[in-house]
């Protein structure tokens, strides 16, 4: 790493470093079994709107702010709405809009090691575990207190 920092810095001048602690695996890979549990206790009358784990995971990354967006006009709003139909069927995690004549697009951010850095992670990791549980009508705190319990 010295030579790559002998390369690129310079002596003298100053910089600003961010400190970016190293995710937790067993903290990444304690998601994924918790919302698949949520999801199989989510009531009937919403269970119909998460597929599968996977969709309910980006949903709630969606629901919950952590997603890109992508804006996209069209000549009228009857257009727009055309459009919304087949892009809905081409991505399946995507949730759109229309406003107006504009299509609103939103994917959720990818949770990947390489894409989101661990603060991010922690905080969008909490943000959907915590609405999963509601969803299910157990409060974030009790399942955050048996979660520390069984970890």
């Amino acid at each position: 790493h010295h030579n790559i920092l002998a390369a690129t810095l310079v002596i003298g001048q100053t910089y600003r470093l961010d400190i970016d602690n190293e995710r937790s695996m067993a903290s990444h890979r304690h998601q994924w079994p918790s919302l698949k549990e949520a999801w199989l206790m989510l009531p009937e009358n919403i269970a119909h709107e998460y597929k599968n784990p996977e969709h309910f995971r980006k949903k709630l990354l969606i629901e919950e702010g952590f997603y890109l967006q992508k804006d996209m006009a069209c000549a009228t709003k009857a257009e727009a709405i055309r459009w919304v139909k087949e892009l809905s069927s081409r991505d399946e995690y995507a949730v759109y809009a229309v406003n107006g004549n504009v299509i609103v697009e939103r994917t959720a951010k990818s949770q990947a090691v390489r894409s989101m850095n661990n603060a991010d992670f922690q905080r969008s990791k909490q943000a959907i575990l915590d609405r999963a549980w509601s969803l299910c009508g157990i409060s974030p705190e009790l399942a955050r207190k048996e979660a520390g319990k069984a970890a």
